[in-house]
């Protein structure tokens, strides 16, 4: 996947905005569930909204949740789980219910709804302190899909679309590692904003 044309400054600028979150979020989320709860960022990239789309394409179907972004920095956020991921997480979560770690049921879709709630939240928090923009997410919506037919969607809701902040993150609960994807894709005029406030342009 070819990388889109930025610094590494600007690159270990937004790492250090997605460390920040991601401590936040693990704390948020550890309240939430009484579990103690460690979130890191593994990878940071920036690329071409095409060609993430492209290399995207997967084997097995995923479970993502995307939020529109209103505010001075608009655009949208896509978190993205491996279904595996997203039962290992139930089971964790639940372990006493019977068949938890097997089926999705209405309760773990409003589980992974609260972590991207609080997982955007803490990244939206952060970018705000650190560049005085305002963000407002919207409710998330929750779709099975392969994770390029996704972002392919959300191309076709909104056209201008052209790049993408591509984020591994890493949920460590207990012995158990999780990684899921955190995919913002700002509208043309929000990223530069973002990396000028936050002096990284």
């Amino acid at each position: 996947m070819e990388q889109a044309s930025f610094s590494q400054i600007q690159l270990d600028a937004l790492k250090e905005v997605g460390n920040i979150s991601a401590g936040n979020a693990a704390t948020a989320f550890s309240q939430f569930v009484g579990r103690k709860i460690n979130m890191t960022v593994a990878h940071v990239s920036i690329f071409s909204i095409l060609e993430l789309e492209k290399n995207l394409e997967d084997q097995d179907v995923k479970i993502g949740l995307y939020q529109k972004i209103l505010g001075q920095a608009s655009g949208s956020i896509l978190v993205v789980f491996p279904k595996q991921s997203v039962l290992d997480l139930v089971e964790l979560v639940f372990p006493d219910r019977e068949g938890s770690g097997k089926m999705l049921e209405i309760q773990d879709e409003d589980l992974l709804k609260e972590l991207v709630n609080i997982t955007s939240g803490a990244y939206f928090t952060t970018l705000a302190k650190m560049t005085n923009l305002f963000f407002m997410p919207s409710v998330p919506h929750l779709t099975i899909d392969f994770t390029n037919l996704m972002i392919h969607h959300l191309l076709k809701e909104n056209p201008k679309l052209t790049q993408a902040l591509f984020v591994l993150n890493e949920l460590n609960i207990e012995e158990t590692r999780i990684s899921f994807q955190v995919i913002l894709l700002p509208n043309p005029e929000t990223l530069p904003l973002i990396l000028t406030a936050i002096g990284a342009s």
